[in-house]
């Protein structure tokens, strides 16, 4: 079974529009977010592989 978890994107990266920074139980990491319709900081995704995969 594959788990994804919640995270909050915390802050867009401007130089590579697929990119965000991700808060992740406190560990912010960088994760894919080619997949989200709706690509705005603060808003809270599942997170799995380092890719957002919803809302």
């Amino acid at each position: 079974m594959c788990l994804a978890i919640p995270g909050q994107i915390v802050e867009l990266i401007h130089d590579d529009q697929h990119y965000a920074i991700a808060d992740v139980s406190g560990v912010q990491r960088k994760i894919n977010i080619d997949i989200l319709k709706d690509k705005c900081a603060a808003y809270y995704h599942h997170v799995y592989l380092r890719q957002a995969v919803s809302e």
